[in-house]
């Protein structure tokens, strides 16, 4: 039931209550992909701008959380952020690390893109190329014991 309300949010309230009443029956048989799959395309013909009105709404919700977990670290995320912006700071992200990684940092990729997240958005990295970026996570590397 989550996932039709979900994705019936930004429909008037007439066409989430067809777009309900025409899956609710149905929903338990199909995948959560599946469900979704058929929602998506009911509230596209019940609204053409359905999908542009999801979009807008979301980005007027951007924003970044922060939790600590119970093993003493911070998860990190930035929840809808817009497209083209999300897509830019993930290749950007992807490229330092992969320089990082081909420069010998002896970490596993996800690892390595951890830290360059934390050089990113460090205060002593402010102003500094994604080259001095990627230089300053193998001199911490190496300084390790």
């Amino acid at each position: 039931m989550a996932i039709l309300v979900r994705w019936t949010a930004a429909l008037s309230a007439e066409h989430a209550g067809e777009v309900i009443e025409r899956l609710v029956d149905e929903a338990a048989g199909l995948t959560p992909s599946r469900l979704i799959d058929r929602e998506q395309a009911l509230a596209k013909a019940l609204d053409p701008g359905w999908a542009q009105k999801l979009y807008r709404q979301a980005r007027r919700q951007r924003r970044v959380r922060a939790r600590c977990t119970e093993a003493g670290t911070v998860n990190l995320s930035a929840l809808d952020l817009p497209l083209e912006d999300g897509v830019r700071s993930v290749r950007r992200l992807h490229a330092v690390a992969a320089r990082v990684q081909a420069a010998g940092h002896p970490g596993l990729i996800d690892t390595i893109r951890a830290d360059v997240i934390c050089a990113l958005l460090h205060p002593r990295s402010a102003g500094a190329s994604d080259e001095e970026i990627g230089a300053c996570r193998m001199t911490c590397v190496q300084d390790r014991p």
